[in-house]
Protein backbone atom coordinates (compact mmCIF):
# COMPACT_ATOMS: atom_id res chain seq x y z
CA UNK A 1 0.00 0.00 0.00
CA UNK A 2 1.11 3.53 -0.79
CA UNK A 3 2.34 5.68 1.68
CA UNK A 4 2.89 8.63 -0.39
CA UNK A 5 -0.42 10.35 -1.38
CA UNK A 6 -1.87 13.16 -4.16
CA UNK A 7 -5.36 14.34 -3.40
CA UNK A 8 -7.48 15.12 -6.15
CA UNK A 9 -8.01 18.75 -3.92
CA UNK A 10 -4.10 18.76 -4.42
CA UNK A 11 -4.73 18.83 -8.35
CA UNK A 12 -7.21 21.53 -7.87
CA UNK A 13 -5.42 23.72 -5.90
CA UNK A 14 -2.39 23.63 -8.22
CA UNK A 15 -4.28 24.34 -10.91
CA UNK A 16 -5.80 27.38 -9.34
CA UNK A 17 -2.46 28.59 -8.34
CA UNK A 18 -0.96 27.52 -11.98
CA UNK A 19 -3.91 30.12 -13.53
CA UNK A 20 -3.04 32.65 -11.45
CA UNK A 21 0.34 32.82 -11.82
CA UNK A 22 0.41 32.66 -15.88
CA UNK A 23 1.39 29.02 -15.93
CA UNK A 24 -0.96 28.17 -18.53
CA UNK A 25 -4.26 29.47 -20.02
CA UNK A 26 -7.39 27.35 -21.41
CA UNK A 27 -7.92 29.96 -24.38
CA UNK A 28 -4.36 29.67 -25.33
CA UNK A 29 -3.31 26.11 -25.02
CA UNK A 30 -1.90 24.33 -28.12
CA UNK A 31 -3.30 20.77 -27.36
CA UNK A 32 -2.07 19.34 -30.32
CA UNK A 33 1.41 20.33 -30.13
CA UNK A 34 1.47 18.93 -26.45
CA UNK A 35 0.22 15.45 -27.13
CA UNK A 36 2.43 15.51 -30.01
CA UNK A 37 5.49 15.80 -28.19
CA UNK A 38 4.71 14.21 -25.13
CA UNK A 39 4.74 10.74 -27.70
CA UNK A 40 8.36 8.94 -26.74
CA UNK A 41 8.58 8.61 -30.80
CA UNK A 42 8.38 12.36 -30.94
CA UNK A 43 10.56 13.08 -28.57
CA UNK A 44 9.30 12.66 -25.27
CA UNK A 45 9.25 16.59 -23.59
CA UNK A 46 7.01 18.36 -21.67
CA UNK A 47 6.81 22.11 -20.45
CA UNK A 48 7.01 22.86 -16.54
CA UNK A 49 7.41 26.18 -16.13
CA UNK A 50 6.67 28.65 -19.64
CA UNK A 51 9.67 29.70 -20.75
CA UNK A 52 11.90 28.52 -17.92
CA UNK A 53 11.54 24.39 -17.59
CA UNK A 54 11.73 21.71 -20.08
CA UNK A 55 11.85 17.85 -18.96
CA UNK A 56 12.72 15.31 -21.49
CA UNK A 57 13.76 11.99 -21.68
CA UNK A 58 17.76 11.01 -21.49
CA UNK A 59 19.52 11.79 -24.52
CA UNK A 60 21.60 8.47 -26.19
CA UNK A 61 24.87 8.69 -28.58
CA UNK A 62 22.12 7.69 -31.72
CA UNK A 63 19.05 6.78 -31.88
CA UNK A 64 17.72 3.77 -31.57
CA UNK A 65 15.18 1.57 -30.23
CA UNK A 66 16.09 -0.35 -27.17
CA UNK A 67 14.12 -2.53 -25.22
CA UNK A 68 11.14 -1.08 -27.33
CA UNK A 69 11.46 2.09 -26.61
CA UNK A 70 12.49 5.19 -28.97
CA UNK A 71 15.93 6.89 -28.16
CA UNK A 72 17.13 9.79 -29.93
CA UNK A 73 20.46 11.72 -30.55
CA UNK A 74 21.22 15.40 -28.62
CA UNK A 75 20.33 16.90 -32.43
CA UNK A 76 17.07 15.63 -32.52
CA UNK A 77 16.20 18.49 -29.67
CA UNK A 78 18.30 20.80 -31.44
CA UNK A 79 15.57 22.41 -33.95
CA UNK A 80 12.90 22.57 -31.16
CA UNK A 81 15.41 24.05 -28.32
CA UNK A 82 15.50 27.09 -30.86
CA UNK A 83 12.45 27.29 -31.75
CA UNK A 84 11.06 27.64 -28.04
CA UNK A 85 14.78 29.62 -26.56
CA UNK A 86 15.89 26.92 -24.53
CA UNK A 87 19.53 27.90 -23.46
CA UNK A 88 21.01 25.20 -20.81
CA UNK A 89 20.78 21.58 -20.85
CA UNK A 90 21.02 19.97 -17.78
CA UNK A 91 22.09 16.22 -17.29
CA UNK A 92 21.00 14.81 -13.80
CA UNK A 93 22.24 11.06 -15.46
CA UNK A 94 25.18 9.33 -15.97
CA UNK A 95 27.06 10.38 -19.55
CA UNK A 96 25.65 8.42 -22.25
CA UNK A 97 26.22 11.18 -24.94
CA UNK A 98 29.12 13.62 -25.90
CA UNK A 99 27.98 16.70 -24.22
CA UNK A 100 30.18 18.61 -26.67
CA UNK A 101 27.25 17.84 -29.39
CA UNK A 102 25.01 20.57 -27.45
CA UNK A 103 27.71 22.99 -26.70
CA UNK A 104 29.25 22.80 -30.10
CA UNK A 105 25.52 23.67 -31.40
CA UNK A 106 25.68 26.50 -28.70
CA UNK A 107 23.66 25.63 -25.54
CA UNK A 108 25.32 25.61 -22.45
CA UNK A 109 25.55 22.05 -20.82
CA UNK A 110 25.58 21.40 -17.30
CA UNK A 111 26.14 18.10 -15.25
CA UNK A 112 24.69 17.94 -12.26
CA UNK A 113 24.84 13.27 -11.35
CA UNK A 114 23.11 11.65 -8.27
CA UNK A 115 21.84 8.60 -8.19
CA UNK A 116 18.81 7.22 -10.23
CA UNK A 117 15.68 6.65 -7.53
CA UNK A 118 17.77 8.96 -5.09
CA UNK A 119 17.13 12.30 -3.93
CA UNK A 120 19.60 15.18 -5.39
CA UNK A 121 21.88 16.49 -1.71
CA UNK A 122 21.82 19.80 -0.90
CA UNK A 123 25.15 20.99 -2.96
CA UNK A 124 23.37 19.84 -6.16
CA UNK A 125 20.12 21.33 -4.99
CA UNK A 126 21.26 24.39 -4.60
CA UNK A 127 23.58 24.41 -7.53
CA UNK A 128 20.45 23.72 -9.56
CA UNK A 129 18.82 26.76 -8.80
CA UNK A 130 21.90 28.81 -9.09
CA UNK A 131 21.80 28.07 -12.97
CA UNK A 132 18.45 27.99 -12.87
CA UNK A 133 17.83 32.00 -11.56
CA UNK A 134 21.58 32.81 -14.20
CA UNK A 135 20.23 31.46 -17.32
CA UNK A 136 19.09 34.13 -19.66
CA UNK A 137 16.42 31.76 -21.39
CA UNK A 138 14.51 28.30 -21.07
CA UNK A 139 16.02 25.16 -19.13
CA UNK A 140 15.95 21.49 -20.86
CA UNK A 141 16.16 19.09 -18.30
CA UNK A 142 17.03 15.56 -17.99
CA UNK A 143 17.35 12.04 -15.77
CA UNK A 144 17.05 8.51 -18.13
CA UNK A 145 13.41 8.99 -17.81
CA UNK A 146 12.45 12.41 -17.14
CA UNK A 147 10.38 11.93 -14.45
CA UNK A 148 12.23 11.41 -10.93
CA UNK A 149 15.15 13.23 -10.58
CA UNK A 150 13.98 15.81 -12.93
CA UNK A 151 10.97 16.68 -11.40
CA UNK A 152 12.14 16.42 -7.98
CA UNK A 153 14.74 19.39 -9.19
CA UNK A 154 12.32 21.22 -11.00
CA UNK A 155 9.71 20.90 -7.87
CA UNK A 156 12.14 22.91 -5.30
CA UNK A 157 12.64 25.96 -8.14
CA UNK A 158 8.74 26.14 -7.94
CA UNK A 159 8.13 26.14 -4.12
CA UNK A 160 11.16 28.85 -3.62
CA UNK A 161 10.07 30.95 -6.46
CA UNK A 162 6.05 30.39 -7.09
CA UNK A 163 5.31 29.48 -3.08
CA UNK A 164 3.85 26.61 -4.51
CA UNK A 165 2.91 23.61 -1.76
CA UNK A 166 4.98 20.28 -1.65
CA UNK A 167 1.73 18.66 -3.11
CA UNK A 168 0.77 21.34 -5.09
CA UNK A 169 3.76 21.04 -6.85
CA UNK A 170 3.75 17.47 -7.11
CA UNK A 171 0.54 17.72 -8.48
CA UNK A 172 1.51 20.07 -11.14
CA UNK A 173 4.34 18.48 -12.39
CA UNK A 174 2.17 15.39 -13.11
CA UNK A 175 -0.12 16.92 -14.50
CA UNK A 176 2.06 18.44 -17.44
CA UNK A 177 4.20 15.59 -17.16
CA UNK A 178 2.34 12.27 -15.93
CA UNK A 179 4.94 9.74 -13.52
CA UNK A 180 7.31 12.45 -12.39
CA UNK A 181 8.52 12.61 -8.36
CA UNK A 182 8.35 8.94 -7.75
CA UNK A 183 8.54 7.21 -4.16
CA UNK A 184 10.02 9.04 -1.37
CA UNK A 185 11.25 11.63 -3.46
CA UNK A 186 7.71 13.10 -2.93
CA UNK A 187 8.73 12.69 0.99
CA UNK A 188 11.91 14.69 -0.10
CA UNK A 189 10.40 17.72 -1.43
CA UNK A 190 7.60 17.88 1.79
CA UNK A 191 10.79 18.10 3.81
CA UNK A 192 12.33 21.28 1.86
CA UNK A 193 8.79 23.01 1.48
CA UNK A 194 9.76 25.29 4.49
CA UNK A 195 12.99 25.61 3.41
CA UNK A 196 12.26 26.36 -0.01
CA UNK A 197 9.73 29.04 0.80
CA UNK A 198 11.89 30.71 2.71
CA UNK A 199 14.90 31.02 0.25
CA UNK A 200 12.54 32.57 -1.93
CA UNK A 201 10.98 35.35 0.45
CA UNK A 202 15.07 35.92 0.70
CA UNK A 203 15.86 35.83 -2.72
CA UNK A 204 12.95 38.23 -3.65
CA UNK A 205 13.78 40.44 -0.54
CA UNK A 206 17.67 40.99 -1.56
CA UNK A 207 16.33 41.65 -5.28
CA UNK A 208 14.15 44.49 -3.60
CA UNK A 209 10.79 43.18 -4.75
CA UNK A 210 7.81 42.37 -2.41
CA UNK A 211 8.08 38.54 -0.74
CA UNK A 212 4.44 37.90 -0.88
CA UNK A 213 4.27 38.72 -4.52
CA UNK A 214 5.37 36.33 -7.04
CA UNK A 215 5.98 36.58 -10.98
CA UNK A 216 3.38 36.03 -12.97
CA UNK A 217 3.88 34.88 -16.75
CA UNK A 218 2.37 36.84 -19.91
CA UNK A 219 1.67 33.28 -21.82
CA UNK A 220 1.38 29.42 -20.77
CA UNK A 221 3.23 26.71 -21.72
CA UNK A 222 2.21 25.49 -25.20
CA UNK A 223 0.76 28.90 -25.60
CA UNK A 224 -0.68 29.75 -29.23
CA UNK A 225 -0.15 33.35 -29.13
CA UNK A 226 3.65 33.49 -27.95
CA UNK A 227 4.45 31.52 -31.20
CA UNK A 228 2.82 34.40 -33.28
CA UNK A 229 5.01 36.82 -31.01
CA UNK A 230 7.89 34.86 -31.56
CA UNK A 231 7.58 34.64 -35.70
CA UNK A 232 7.18 38.20 -35.14
CA UNK A 233 9.98 38.63 -33.21
CA UNK A 234 12.40 36.26 -35.49
CA UNK A 235 11.37 38.56 -38.88
CA UNK A 236 11.86 41.93 -37.17
CA UNK A 237 14.84 41.31 -34.74
CA UNK A 238 18.09 40.04 -35.85
CA UNK A 239 19.33 39.92 -32.23
CA UNK A 240 16.81 37.49 -31.49
CA UNK A 241 17.35 33.47 -31.57
CA UNK A 242 17.61 32.35 -35.10
CA UNK A 243 16.41 28.90 -36.01
CA UNK A 244 18.98 26.85 -37.49
CA UNK A 245 18.57 25.91 -41.14
CA UNK A 246 21.23 23.40 -41.43
CA UNK A 247 19.86 21.29 -38.44
CA UNK A 248 16.29 19.95 -39.73
CA UNK A 249 13.37 19.39 -37.24
CA UNK A 250 14.49 15.35 -36.29
CA UNK A 251 11.86 15.35 -33.48
CA UNK A 252 9.03 15.09 -35.26
CA UNK A 253 10.38 12.89 -37.97
CA UNK A 254 12.46 10.28 -35.81
CA UNK A 255 10.80 6.80 -35.47
CA UNK A 256 7.02 7.77 -36.75
CA UNK A 257 6.62 3.71 -36.74
CA UNK A 258 7.73 1.26 -34.52
CA UNK A 259 7.11 -2.33 -35.47
CA UNK A 260 9.26 -4.09 -32.77
CA UNK A 261 8.05 -3.68 -29.65
CA UNK A 262 8.87 -6.24 -26.89
CA UNK A 263 8.15 -6.06 -23.58
CA UNK A 264 9.04 -8.77 -20.72
CA UNK A 265 6.61 -7.06 -17.96
CA UNK A 266 6.52 -9.84 -15.45
CA UNK A 267 9.66 -9.07 -13.22
CA UNK A 268 9.31 -8.58 -9.97
CA UNK A 269 9.33 -5.17 -8.75
CA UNK A 270 10.33 -6.21 -5.16
CA UNK A 271 14.05 -7.70 -6.26
CA UNK A 272 16.23 -4.67 -6.35
CA UNK A 273 19.46 -5.79 -5.72
CA UNK A 274 20.87 -5.91 -9.36
CA UNK A 275 20.67 -2.08 -8.79
CA UNK A 276 21.80 -2.16 -5.07
CA UNK A 277 24.56 -3.74 -6.60
CA UNK A 278 25.25 -1.06 -9.29
CA UNK A 279 25.26 1.85 -6.65
CA UNK A 280 28.90 1.66 -6.10
CA UNK A 281 29.82 2.04 -9.55
CA UNK A 282 27.37 5.06 -10.32
CA UNK A 283 29.10 6.88 -7.71
CA UNK A 284 32.14 6.31 -9.15
CA UNK A 285 30.28 7.37 -12.77
CA UNK A 286 29.69 10.83 -10.33
CA UNK A 287 32.85 11.56 -10.13
CA UNK A 288 34.68 11.78 -13.34
CA UNK A 289 31.79 9.92 -15.26
CA UNK A 290 34.65 7.98 -17.76
CA UNK A 291 34.33 7.62 -20.90
CA UNK A 292 35.32 3.94 -21.04
CA UNK A 293 32.53 3.41 -18.32
CA UNK A 294 30.35 4.90 -20.91
CA UNK A 295 30.37 3.29 -23.90
CA UNK A 296 30.11 0.17 -22.20
CA UNK A 297 26.52 -1.46 -22.49
CA UNK A 298 25.30 -3.24 -19.24
CA UNK A 299 22.10 -4.11 -19.04
CA UNK A 300 20.71 -2.83 -15.26
CA UNK A 301 17.35 -2.12 -15.12
CA UNK A 302 17.19 0.99 -13.04
CA UNK A 303 14.33 2.92 -11.97
CA UNK A 304 14.31 4.97 -15.25
CA UNK A 305 14.58 2.02 -17.29
CA UNK A 306 11.44 0.57 -15.47
CA UNK A 307 9.18 3.93 -15.89
CA UNK A 308 10.57 3.58 -19.66
CA UNK A 309 8.89 0.31 -20.01
CA UNK A 310 5.81 1.61 -18.61
CA UNK A 311 5.96 4.17 -20.93
CA UNK A 312 6.47 1.71 -24.09
CA UNK A 313 3.89 -0.40 -22.64
CA UNK A 314 1.72 2.43 -22.50
CA UNK A 315 2.19 2.82 -26.09
CA UNK A 316 1.37 -0.25 -26.86
CA UNK A 317 -1.11 -2.06 -24.43
CA UNK A 318 -0.07 -5.19 -26.70
CA UNK A 319 2.66 -6.61 -28.33
CA UNK A 320 2.58 -6.05 -32.38
CA UNK A 321 4.02 -9.73 -32.54
CA UNK A 322 0.91 -11.11 -30.62
CA UNK A 323 -1.50 -11.13 -33.09
CA UNK A 324 -5.49 -10.58 -32.80
CA UNK A 325 -7.52 -12.14 -29.97
CA UNK A 326 -9.92 -14.47 -30.53
CA UNK A 327 -12.12 -15.86 -28.09
CA UNK A 328 -13.64 -18.96 -29.53
CA UNK A 329 -10.24 -20.14 -29.22
CA UNK A 330 -6.95 -20.42 -26.93
CA UNK A 331 -5.52 -22.16 -24.29
CA UNK A 332 -6.96 -21.19 -20.41
CA UNK A 333 -4.62 -19.69 -17.61
CA UNK A 334 -5.36 -19.45 -14.05
CA UNK A 335 -6.08 -15.97 -12.63
CA UNK A 336 -2.81 -14.66 -11.21
CA UNK A 337 -2.50 -14.61 -7.29
CA UNK A 338 -2.78 -10.63 -7.10
CA UNK A 339 -6.09 -10.45 -9.11
CA UNK A 340 -9.05 -10.99 -6.93
CA UNK A 341 -11.87 -13.13 -7.14
CA UNK A 342 -15.16 -11.87 -7.56
CA UNK A 343 -17.65 -11.42 -4.97
CA UNK A 344 -19.57 -14.86 -4.14
CA UNK A 345 -16.76 -16.80 -5.66
CA UNK A 346 -15.29 -19.71 -4.07
CA UNK A 347 -11.73 -19.06 -4.56
CA UNK A 348 -11.26 -22.88 -4.76
CA UNK A 349 -12.45 -22.60 -8.48
CA UNK A 350 -9.91 -20.83 -10.82
CA UNK A 351 -11.46 -18.27 -12.58
CA UNK A 352 -9.58 -18.60 -16.55
CA UNK A 353 -8.98 -16.40 -19.19
CA UNK A 354 -8.18 -17.31 -22.85
CA UNK A 355 -4.70 -16.75 -24.62
CA UNK A 356 -4.47 -16.45 -28.38
CA UNK A 357 -1.31 -18.84 -28.09
CA UNK A 358 -1.20 -22.12 -29.40
CA UNK A 359 -4.92 -21.55 -30.95
CA UNK A 360 -4.92 -25.11 -33.16
CA UNK A 361 -3.39 -27.24 -30.63
CA UNK A 362 -5.25 -26.12 -27.87
CA UNK A 363 -8.65 -26.01 -30.64
CA UNK A 364 -8.03 -29.66 -31.25
CA UNK A 365 -7.07 -30.55 -27.67
CA UNK A 366 -10.43 -28.94 -26.72
CA UNK A 367 -12.73 -31.08 -29.59
CA UNK A 368 -11.47 -33.90 -28.25
CA UNK A 369 -12.21 -33.99 -24.67
CA UNK A 370 -15.84 -32.53 -25.88
CA UNK A 371 -16.01 -35.83 -28.19
CA UNK A 372 -14.64 -37.73 -24.96
CA UNK A 373 -17.64 -36.34 -22.81
CA UNK A 374 -20.29 -37.06 -25.44
CA UNK A 375 -18.92 -40.40 -25.85
CA UNK A 376 -19.44 -40.94 -21.67
CA UNK A 377 -23.00 -39.76 -22.23
CA UNK A 378 -24.26 -41.91 -24.55
CA UNK A 379 -22.51 -45.44 -22.89
CA UNK A 380 -24.26 -43.90 -19.87
CA UNK A 381 -27.66 -44.02 -21.46
CA UNK A 382 -27.32 -47.04 -23.23
CA UNK A 383 -26.64 -48.68 -19.79
CA UNK A 384 -29.67 -47.43 -18.35
CA UNK A 385 -31.77 -48.34 -21.38
CA UNK A 386 -30.52 -52.00 -21.13
CA UNK A 387 -31.18 -52.37 -17.42
CA UNK A 388 -35.08 -50.91 -17.49
CA UNK A 389 -35.50 -53.46 -20.73
CA UNK A 390 -34.20 -55.91 -18.45
CA UNK A 391 -35.91 -55.25 -15.44
CA UNK A 392 -38.85 -55.55 -17.85
CA UNK A 393 -38.69 -58.82 -19.17
CA UNK A 394 -38.13 -59.97 -15.88
CA UNK A 395 -41.53 -58.66 -14.57
CA UNK A 396 -43.19 -59.97 -17.38
CA UNK A 397 -42.38 -63.62 -17.07
CA UNK A 398 -42.62 -63.19 -13.36
CA UNK A 399 -46.54 -62.06 -14.10
CA UNK A 400 -46.89 -64.46 -16.48
CA UNK A 401 -45.62 -67.53 -14.14
CA UNK A 402 -48.20 -66.28 -11.33
CA UNK A 403 -51.16 -66.67 -14.04
CA UNK A 404 -50.17 -70.08 -14.78
CA UNK A 405 -50.07 -71.23 -11.09
CA UNK A 406 -53.05 -70.04 -10.51
CA UNK A 407 -54.96 -71.63 -13.79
Amino acid sequence: MSVYHITLMDCLHAVHKALSMGFFNFEDFDVDEYEYYERVENGDLNWIVPRKFLAFCGPHAKSKIENGYPLHAPESYFAYFRRNYVTTVIRLNKKIYDANRFTEAGFDHRDLFFIDGSTPSDPIMKQFLAIAESSPGAIAVHCKAGLGRTGSLIGCYIMKHYHFSAHETIAWIRMCRPGSIIGHQQQWLEEKQSYMWLQGDLHRSQNNQNTNVYPKHAYGIYSIESKSLNFELNTQNGKVVKKDSKVPDNVSRILQKVDTMKLDDQEDENKNERSCRRKLQLIEDAANQNSEESKRNIAVMTQGDKLNQIKALRRHPRSVTTGAVHLEDGRPHTRARSQPFRSGQQQQIPHTILSPLKAAKVSSTIVAAHNKDKETVSAKRTSRTTTAVTKSARTSSSRSYKTAFIR
